[in-house]
C-alpha cells in the first residue's frame, strides 16, 4: 500500500473559513496571529516563561491518562508541562461511536504534525493536547454512525439513547446490548479481511475497559496516538472549574460581561459581511450547571439568577464552583477561555465552525488576562481508495460531477461514454426532420393566410416533440445502465455521501479493517508532508 497526496484547488469549506485561510475580506482581524507556524511560535513567545500550570491538574492528569493505558510518551508530555518552556497545540471534538467522524481523527493527526514540525530545532517544547468534550448532550449527533457497507450502500448504526436524552455524553454507560449491536454491525458490513476480527476485538476490549461511552472513545484515541504523546483531557473525570476556579467566579461576578463582549464582536462580523456563528444568550451566566444528571443554564432576571424556577444567590453558585466543581461546565465561549486558564495553549486545530465562533474571542481572551492562541483551520481530507478510483478513471469523472448525486449526472456520463454514435445519428435525422419542415411554405404558396407562421409553430413543436423523445429514449439506455448507476453511487458515496464531504460522515474503523492497524501511522507518515500548509487535500490509496 502506498498514499499520494495531493492538494485541492478549493476545500469544501464555508465563507469565512476560506477568506480566514487566504487571508480575504477581514476574517484574520479578529485573532491575534495569522494561522501559520510562525504565527504559533510568536504566541508561544508571549506565553513561555509567564504560565503556570496547576501541579495538581497535572498529577490528575497524569492518573487520567495513564488510567487511559497512555504510553511512555504521553507521560514524559504531561512531566514537560511543569516547565515553563512547554506549550501546548490542542485539538478537541466532542465524542462519538468509535471515534466518531473522521475528521475527529484528522484534526488529532495535524495536531500530532504541527507539534512534530515546530519541535524541529527548537528550544520551546510543544506537546500535543486533545480536549474530550463528554459535557456536550447533543446524543442526537453521536448515536450514529454510517458505514459505506460492502455493497457500495450506506449503512446507518444507531444505538438507543432515548431515555438518556438531554444528558451528557459522560453519563452514558457501556452495555453489553450496546457492544453486541456494534460487533455484529462491523462483521455484516465490512469486508472480511485478515485485520477484521483483531479490530473489532480491540473495540471490545476497550468497551469493555470502560464505565462510560466517553471513556471508551478515549481508550480508542489513546490506542491510537498515545505512542505519539497525545494527552488527552477529560472535563468529566477532570473538572474544569477545579482548576480554573477563578475564571468562573470572575464570570459570576460580572455575568453579562462575556455575553457583552461576543455581541460586540458579533456586530462587526455582520458589517464585515460575515454571520456570527453563535448568537449570544443575553440574562444567562457563561456556564451550566449539573441538576438531575442534566445541565441546567443560569438565567439572570431582575439582578438574581435562578436555576429553571429556583432562586439562587451568588454566594450559592460560588459555594459549587468552590466545593462541588463536577457540577459546573462551561458555555461555548467560556470553555475556550478556561482551556487556556488550565493549558498554555500556544495554537488550536479547529473546523469552520470552531474558527468562527473563535472569531468572537478576542476582546474576551483580552478581557480576562489571557493570550489568545493562533487558531489553526483544520484539514479537509478525503480518502480515494483503489474502487473509487476505476471508477473515476473509467468515467473520466470530475470533481464537480463526484459531488452531484448520481440520477442528476448518469444521462451526460452514459451518453459520454457509449452514446457518441447516437448522438451522430440524432443531429443528423434531426437535420433532415429540419429541411422537411423548411420545405413546407412553397407548398401552398402565399395563398393561405399565416401559413408561415402556422409552420414556424409546428417546427418549433416538433423540435420540442422530438427532442423529449430523444430524452425519454436516453432514460430508457439509463434504466439499462445498472451496473454505471452503481458504479457512480459508489463513486459519490465515497467521497460525499448524504451530499456531505465524507469526512463529517464517516469512520476511520472501516479503513483499519481493510489496510491494518498500522494505517493511521502511514497516514501521519504522510500528512507530514504538508508542514504548515492549510486547506483541502486528497490521499489517495494506491497498491
Amino acid at each position: 500500500m502506498e498514499l499520494v497526496l495531493k492538494k485541492l484547488e478549493q476545500p469544501e469549506f464555508p465563507h469565512f473559513m476560506l477568506d480566514y485561510l487566504r487571508g480575504g475580506g477581514n476574517a484574520r482581524d479578529y485573532f491575534s496571529a495569522a494561522p501559520t507556524l510562525e504565527g504559533i511560535k510568536e504566541t508561544a513567545r508571549e506565553m513561555v516563561q509567564t504560565h503556570n500550570v496547576d501541579k495538581e491538574l497535572l498529577t490528575a492528569l497524569r492518573l487520567f491518562n495513564e488510567k487511559l493505558g497512555a504510553r511512555e510518551a504521553t507521560i514524559r508530555n504531561i512531566e514537560s508541562l511543569k516547565k515553563k518552556t512547554t506549550v501546548v497545540i490542542a485539538t478537541g471534538q466532542q465524542p462519538g461511536l468509535l471515534t466518531g467522524s473522521l475528521f475527529t481523527i484528522y484534526k488529532t493527526i495535524q495536531a500530532l504534525a504541527l507539534c512534530h514540525h515546530l519541535n524541529q530545532n527548537s528550544e520551546t517544547v510543544y506537546v500535543p493536547l486533545f480536549w474530550t468534550a463528554s459535557d456536550d448532550q447533543r446524543l442526537n449527533e453521536v448515536d450514529h454512525l454510517d458505514l459505506l457497507g460492502r455493497q457500495g450502500r450506506l449503512h446507518k448504526l444507531k444505538l438507543d439513547f432515548e431515555a438518556e436524552a438531554g444528558t451528557p455524553f459522560f453519563h452514558l454507560k457501556t452495555r453489553s446490548e450496546f457492544l453486541a449491536l456494534i460487533k455484529q454491525t462491523l462483521q455484516d458490513q465490512l469486508v472480511e479481511t485478515e485485520f477484521r476480527a483483531d479490530i473489532i476485538e480491540r473495540v471490545a476490549t476497550a468497551f469493555r475497559a470502560s464505565e462510560n461511552m466517553a471513556e471508551w472513545f478515549s481508550r480508542l484515541l489513546g490506542q491510537f496516538f498515545f505512542k505519539y504523546g497525545l494527552i488527552i483531557y477529560d472535563p468529566a473525570a477532570l473538572p474544569v472549574a477545579r482548576y480554573a476556579r477563578r475564571l468562573f467566579q470572575d464570570n459570576l461576578e460580572r455575568p453579562e460581561l462575556l455575553h457583552a463582549l461576543t455581541k460586540g464582536n458579533g456586530g462587526r462580523l455582520r458589517r464585515d459581511g460575515y454571520q456570527p456563528q453563535v448568537p449570544p444568550k443575553t440574562g444567562k451566566l457563561p456556564f451550566f450547571l449539573f441538576e438531575g444528571g442534566k445541565r441546567q443554564e443560569i438565567t439572570l432576571r431582575d439582578g438574581s439568577f435562578f436555576l429553571g424556577s429556583r432562586r439562587m444567590s451568588r454566594e450559592q453558585i460560588a459555594g459549587i464552583i468552590e466545593k462541588s466543581p463536577q457540577k459546573v461546565s462551561p458555555n461555548v465561549f467560556l470553555r475556550p477561555l478556561a482551556q487556556q486558564a488550565l493549558f498554555p495553549v500556544a495554537g488550536y486545530v479547529g473546523g469552520p465552525s470552531e474558527v468562527a465562533y473563535h472569531a468572537q474571542l478576542d476582546r474576551a481572551y483580552q478581557e480576562f488576562d489571557l493570550v489568545q492562541p493562533v487558531i489553526y483551520p483544520r484539514w479537509q481530507l478525503f480518502i480515494e481508495e483503489a474502487k473509487a478510483s476505476r471508477i473515476i478513471n473509467r468515467y473520466r469523472l470530475t470533481w464537480e460531477q463526484l459531488k452531484e448525486e448520481p440520477h442528476r449526472i448518469i444521462y451526460q456520463i452514459v451518453k459520454n461514454n457509449q452514446g457518441a454514435e447516437i448522438e451522430e445519428r440524432w443531429r443528423n435525422w434531426q437535420r433532415e426532420l429540419r429541411s422537411h419542415i423548411n420545405k413546407l411554405p412553397p407548398l401552398m404558396g402565399a395563398s393561405l393566410p399565416n401559413w408561415e407562421q402556422k409552420v414556424q409553430a409546428f417546427a418549433r413543436k416538433a423540435e420540442a416533440e422530438s427532442t423529449r423523445l430523444y430524452q425519454n429514449g436516453w432514460n430508457e439506455i439509463r434504466k439499462r445502465e445498472s451496473k454505471t448507476g452503481e458504479d457512480l453511487e459508489y463513486a459519490h458515496n465515497a467521497f460525499f455521501p448524504y451530499n456531505i464531504p465524507a469526512e463529517r460522515i464517516f469512520n476511520i474503523f472501516p479503513l483499519l479493517v481493510k489496510y491494518g492497524p498500522d494505517f493511521l501511522d502511514e497516514l501521519l507518515t504522510e500528512l507530514k508532508q504538508i508542514k504548515g500548509d492549510t486547506g483541502g487535500f486528497l490521499v489517495k490509496i494506491e497498491g
